[in-house]
């Protein structure tokens, strides 16, 4: 089957138009099930949250027998606040409705709650051998309204709508095109000056479509598997002999170019390093001299925003394409001492402003679960690319939730450390005094080995002044099984609410906590809380009697990541750590009824970092929340064919 998609705008009419072109390629005839749609609020109330407002048969539900349907949001009750406006979309002939966030093709479209968001339109194609067949959509968009203004722009948007439906746009299409239309069956030729008898029988024709890229090939050079091994494994493995950091890096770089090069890539990265190889055959040499080291040889990723000497640094704008920093960033110059191979530049959030999605000019971040959903914040190619296996590790930063939400949707372990704990010299800053630049790893021994590497003191970073008193000597003389007994946990009712309505992944998140109990720490169901402007957070804490306070990591399943703009991804809850300066630790606790990646978080208090990372090992020693995802299965050895 050979899919192709043309896409026009027109902006006066503040629509767009969509021709989706399937042919059969085979020798037997195939039925496909095609579905349109998207997402169009968020939320279950409130202004965010999106229903059918009209149809093109007059009501608020859609049938197969509607050829349009308009949504609208919320809006303010004061007459100044404007709210998203109303949009349309012209679907023609479909047969049935699908839910487009979730088992599209065998679940309706909502029209309740939070999956009332996610309207979808499906066609079931039959394609003879060398027939092709094309779908028209359009897509209208209103203006955004007021609530006086509301019903006057959803008249003019359904106004556009229906006359799209009635009269479809079809200039500058070829009559090949035309031709293969089967979703408008009032449609005739004639109206784009095609007469009937060039089709050849509605739908039968044949459409000439681009030639699909090359996609790359599916194998590896190297002998070594790389598919979710810790730090610790692939260092045991280089110490025994069992392989070495080219080979590691080699299977890394092939993995790199079978999953994040092609059609249907991850856009984990923006540049991979052309010296990756050389990098690694440094370390074995280094290796053979007699030295050893945690990082010595492994390769990790950075995010976009770190100064690197070698490679551009774009912070995910054109703006900055081909800036070449002077020198590293100091946590990379860090890495770099150790010994660790730079594998490339993690793509990000165009300047990390977005807690939702990670969509840069260089393009958006696929989820590594489900790639059709959103890889979550602005350092979603870190998380991505660590755990598709394309590196050992990823760094990355957060301003709110920018390393916790991606760790949380790739089921990997980050700190988000005290503020001077590790020095963010040379990382571009979206808020200078709230940005923290840390890292993302599958197991919590792994930041243990990169923070005895990245934490402490700066000399040219004053902020840090601090931090060589406050670290460990060791962070992995902290990691203790039983560093859990005994402590008492606190929990916050009130913030174990998705503001969704949706339940299955705060009801996993509470499950999860019965691994603390396990470990030996006391939850305790306490009220009354008050947020960290208001009172100190020790003195809160000890009010208590608590050694940390454990939040969720999401609140609510990932939306798809074709949102953008004010189309939240997720439901989000953000611990105080942010804007106080105290440490989060975030880890894996399992995945939700649906397979997703869940987490926890514990709080701690300042300079609690070590005692924080310690819990986290703990509980995943009795939990082993972790999960690697199926969508980039281990490469088949060169010269043999991927099954």
């Amino acid at each position: 089957m050979r899919i192709s998609r043309t896409v026009d705008v027109d902006a006066q009419r503040g629509s767009g138009r969509w021709l989706d072109t399937f042919t059969n390629t085979t020798r037997e005839e195939l039925t496909v099930e095609v579905a349109f749609g998207g997402q169009t609020g968020y939320g279950a109330t409130g202004t965010t949250a999106s229903r059918v407002a009209v149809t093109s048969s007059g009501d608020t539900t859609t049938t197969a027998d509607d050829t349009w349907a308009a949504t609208t949001s919320g809006t303010a009750e004061d007459a100044t606040t404007t709210t998203g406006g109303p949009s349309a979309t012209v679907v023609g002939d479909f047969d049935r409705t699908g839910n487009w966030l979730r088992e599209t093709f065998t679940q309706p479209m909502g029209t309740e709650g939070h999956a009332a968001n996610f309207p979808a339109y499906v066609n079931t194609l039959t394609l003879a051998p060398g027939q092709s067949a094309s779908l028209l959509h359009f897509v209208v968009v209103g203006e955004p309204v007021t609530a006086q203004s509301a019903d006057t722009e959803l008249a003019e948007v359904s106004e556009v709508a229906a006359d799209l439906a009635d009269a479809p746009d079809l200039e500058g299409l070829t009559r090949q095109q035309i031709c293969s239309i089967v979703n408008f069956e009032h449609l005739s030729p004639a109206d784009a000056g095609v007469e009937p008898d060039h089709c050849r029988g509605k739908g039968a024709t044949r459409v000439q479509q681009p030639e699909a890229p090359e996609e790359p090939a599916a194998v590896t050079t190297s002998a070594y598997d790389v598919v979710d091994k810790t730090i610790a494994e692939l260092q045991t493995d280089m110490e025994t002999g069992r392989t070495t950091s080219v080979e590691i890096t080699q299977a890394y770089l092939d993995r790199i170019a079978a999953y994040d090069e092609g059609q249907f890539a991850f856009n984990a990265f923006t540049t991979v390093a052309d010296d990756a190889l050389w990098q690694a055959a440094a370390a074995g040499l280094r290796r053979a001299n007699g030295e050893r080291g945690a990082l010595l040889g492994v390769p990790i990723a950075v995010k976009d925003l770190y100064d690197t000497r070698d490679m551009p640094t774009t912070n995910g704008s054109s703006t900055f394409e081909g800036f070449q920093p002077a020198e590293d960033a100091y946590q990379v110059a860090q890495l770099r001492e150790a010994g660790a191979v730079i594998i490339g530049k993690a793509s990000m959030e165009e300047y990390a402003t977005s807690g939702s999605y990670s969509d840069s000019a260089y393009g958006s971040v696929w989820n590594a679960f489900d790639p059709s959903r959103s890889a979550l914040a602005s350092s979603g190619g870190s998380a991505v690319a660590t755990a598709t296996s394309m590196a050992a590790a990823g760094l990355g930063s957060q301003t709110g939730d920018s390393l916790y939400a991606p760790a949380t949707a790739a089921s990997l372990v980050t700190l988000r450390g005290t503020d001077g704990m590790q020095s963010d010299r040379g990382v571009m800053p979206l808020v200078w005094l709230q940005d923290y630049a840390g890292t993302m790893t599958r197991s919590v021994s792994d930041p243990a080995d990169i923070l005895n590497v990245t934490s402490g003191t700066d000399p040219e970073n004053p902020e840090t002044a601090e931090a060589d008193e406050h670290r460990p000597a060791d962070w992995r003389s902290t990691l203790d099984d039983a560093a859990l007994q005994g402590k008492r946990i606190g929990i916050l009712p009130e913030v174990w609410q998705d503001p969704y309505g949706t339940t299955t992944t705060i009801e996993a998140s509470r499950a999860a906590l019965e691994h603390l109990r396990v470990a030996g720490a006391e939850v305790a169901a306490w009220r009354g809380y008050r947020a960290q402007y208001q009172a100190n957070i020790d003195a809160w804490m000890d009010q208590h009697g608590l050694d940390a306070v454990v939040y969720p990591g999401l609140l609510s399943e990932i939306s798809l990541d074709d949102g953008g703009g004010n189309r939240s991804s997720f439901g989000r809850r953000d611990t105080p750590s942010g804007g106080s300066g105290v440490p989060t630790v975030a880890f894996p606790a399992g995945t939700d009824a649906n397979g997703a990646p869940i987490s926890l978080q514990l709080m701690g208090r300042a300079w609690d970092d070590a005692e924080l990372v310690a819990m986290a090992y703990a509980f995943e020693q009795v939990a082993d929340g972790h999960v690697a995802p199926d969508t980039a299965p281990a490469l088949a050895p060169a010269g043999t064919t991927q099954p």
